[in-house]
């Protein structure tokens, strides 16, 4: 079992503390006042000296640190203060006293293996008091090194009145954040949530609040991490929780196993991935829970069951995702190429989560077999992988394994012989498959229904483009032109729906929040009626059909024909690439789409990716760049150029920082013009 995993929707909760291992705290600005919060300490520790306390900020407080005495050994105490006007509110204290276990908790401590020291090593003591309308909640962290392993770490927080063990974790490297003090509002909103939840601490993550609280649920006592917004707005939780432990309020699980005798049963020891929120979109669906576990198949050694279950608002189970997982493809990232033209056709590339690279795994898994020429796309529904070649070819390859399931030449099911066949999606056992004349002038989406091997011609889908089509909560949404085509699977004929003022062929790509981002251009008229043309990242309500437009001072167009999507997005942050021809660069582009500004809602994040490709001064970025919101790893694919100079390549990976990008690492000369990123669903 992978443990301290936790899958989170478009969305990553991390550990995080009110006592935090994080000492250093912000810098002092160069002019501030701290009259008010330093006559208010005087008063708060009227016994101690005072004077020479360092005075720093933290976000919105006045934070004062000083020693308790004057030695060493003495303990540490930091003091924090809500200054308004001639009022300073004290809202916490925290006091780091070095490696001595204070004598309320030492019984309970002394009872856990944590306190041998033969195994682990106390390294640091502190307690936390926080103060929230006259009452004061007071917290012990003990922070252990394991002796014999020094990469792992041990937290441990008691209740500093009582004594209570209230949550024991160790981790690999533990993550340190920074301290967020918990207000009254937060703690409301948590208590709203999770009547009876002790919170352990907070951190600021970007736009979000995340919480790590204790939950006694009557059968265990959960270390749950929730998110909330700045004003403290509730978004979703996140724990791991053993089988025989899981609450009472998820027994629709339980009785699926009892009822679904082809999978066996978990052991009681078992870690569960418990995601619940408010309105979650996970996997294009829509779901109050999303529950996860992975364990070991007692049928079979070398197999472990995958299962996934998304729970509605009475936690009864609207659908549930389950498989084998074997081999070495359940995870990392795929790459697909298309291949070259006149002498070879599609391969594709996989990219373990170690770092190990399979180039051409699907002929590595199929000996004497390769995939469709000019392999232009590829779906992934249930695990299975559906790729498309544009001669007219559908491999259905096992997504786990890489083996052929089933192989389709599409003039035989229905498809007219002779169509380029580019782009396709899959929903329900039907493949929806874009085809036509290679100029784009005479193309249409028809629907394959596996189960029948007939396909019909879906009505309104003349001139669909050359564009990747994107599932979401079951519907398809492809373009053409600059319309939009939404097909339902049961319907017959798409519903077509004109994005306002948009004059180019558009790209789609889901958003975490269930709806679609586009990219084209707006055109606008002045009074003249002389048209103004400025590029445009837009988004679409699935539900209400209104699209949001946000200018913005870049090219949109510069992928190789659009074939791909030009946006990656985290959020509501997206990234693109400027394929500046004119200055030799190919620059990151950062976007924000809650600033309306085109001056300022676009920042480079990489000035020039060749800086990364030492053999070749200048390249092309080859159809789409991806990031997987997971691992915030962006995967750039770059070809020296075109004929004989599309040999040599590279496949570039960043760290997406704030407002950067950090190299990685690379990988080269394994693309054949690459059409598609695809990460696997265990990221």
């Amino acid at each position: 079992m992978k443990k301290n995993l936790l899958l989170f929707v478009a969305l990553c909760i991390g550990a995080v503390g009110l006592v935090s291992c994080e000492k250093e705290l912000a810098k002092t600005p160069d002019i501030i006042e701290f009259a008010v919060a330093k006559e208010q300490l005087l008063k708060d520790y009227p016994d101690y000296n005072t004077q020479n306390a360092k005075w720093l900020v933290e976000n919105e407080y006045q934070v004062a640190e000083f020693s308790a005495v004057a030695k060493s050994s003495a303990p540490i105490i930091s003091v924090w203060y809500k200054v308004s006007g001639d009022n300073a509110q004290r809202v916490l204290d925290v006091v780091t006293s070095g490696n001595i276990i204070p004598a309320v908790i030492e019984p309970v401590f002394n009872d856990m293996p944590h306190s041998q020291s033969t195994v682990w090593r106390v390294e640091d003591v502190e307690l936390a008091s926080r103060y929230n309308n006259g009452s004061v909640v007071g917290i012990y962290e003990v922070e252990l090194c394991n002796i014999t392993n020094d990469k792992l770490e041990a937290e441990l927080y008691f209740d500093a009145v009582t004594g209570k063990l209230l949550l024991a974790k160790e981790e690999l490297d533990a993550d340190k954040g920074d301290r967020y003090v918990v207000d009254s509002a937060l703690e409301s909103a948590v208590k709203d949530v999770y009547s009876a939840a002790v919170i352990i601490g907070a951190e600021k993550k970007g736009d979000n609040i995340e919480v790590c609280a204790v939950v006694n649920d009557g059968v265990s006592a959960l270390d749950v991490k929730m998110l909330f917004t700045l004003k403290k707005v509730y978004i979703s939780s996140a724990y791991s929780v053993e089988y025989s432990n899981l609450p009472n309020i998820f027994s629709s699980v339980n009785r699926w196993f009892e009822a679904d005798s082809s999978y066996p049963v978990p052991e009681a020891n078992d870690e569960f991935k418990v995601v619940t929120g408010v309105d979650m979109v996970v996997n294009t669906v829509k779901c109050s829970s999303y529950i996860t576990v992975e364990y070991n198949s007692s049928t079979d050694s070398n197999k472990s069951v995958k299962l996934a279950f998304y729970l509605d608002a009475d936690n009864n189970i609207i659908k549930h995702e389950s498989n084998f997982v074997s081999g070495k493809y359940a995870y990392g990232t795929f790459i697909l190429n298309e291949g070259n033209m006149s002498s070879s056709t599609g391969t594709l590339i996989f990219i373990g989560d170690d770092g190990v690279v399979v180039n051409n795994a699907y002929s590595t898994e199929n000996p004497g077999k390769s995939l469709p020429w000019l392999a232009q796309d590829m779906f992934r529904d249930d695990n299975k992988l559906y790729i498309i070649g544009q001669g007219g070819v559908l491999a259905v390859v096992d997504a786990l394994t890489l083996k052929l399931i089933k192989e389709y030449e599409l003039s035989s099911v229905g498809i007219p012989s002779g169509n380029y066949t580019t782009h396709l999606s899959v929903v329900d056992n039907c493949v929806f498959i874009r085809h036509g004349d290679n100029s784009g002038r005479s193309t249409s989406i028809s629907k394959l229904d596996l189960s029948s091997e007939t396909s019909t011609v879906v009505a309104n889908t003349d001139g669909a483009s050359k564009n990747r089509m994107v599932v979401i909560n079951d519907v398809l949404y492809a373009s053409a032109g600059s319309k939009i085509l939404i097909i339902n699977n049961g319907a017959s004929a798409a519903e077509v729906v004109d994005v306002p003022g948009n004059r180019q062929s558009i790209t789609l790509r889901a958003s975490s929040d269930g709806n679609l981002w586009l990219t084209g251009q707006y055109v606008e008229y002045d009074s003249n009626w002389n048209s103004i043309v400025d590029n445009a990242i837009m988004k679409m309500n699935v539900t209400t059909k209104i699209i949001e437009v946000n200018k913005v001072n870049y090219n949109l167009g510069s992928t190789i024909s659009s074939v791909s999507p030009i946006l990656s997005a985290i959020g509501e942050t997206l990234y693109f690439y400027d394929n500046n021809r004119g200055t030799k660069t190919n620059d990151i582009i950062k976007h924000q789409f809650t600033d309306k500004n085109p001056l300022t809602n676009t920042t480079i994040i990489f000035k020039d990716i060749n800086q990364c490709t030492p053999d070749y001064k200048y390249g092309v970025v080859y159809n789409e760049i991806s990031i997987n919101p997971a691992t915030n790893k962006l995967y750039v694919n770059m070809l020296k150029g075109f004929g004989a100079n599309y040999t040599t390549n590279d496949i570039i990976i960043f760290d997406v920082g704030l407002d950067k990008l950090t190299f990685d690492k690379s990988y080269s000369n394994m693309l054949r013009f690459p059409s598609v990123i695809q990460f696997t669903p265990s990221y």
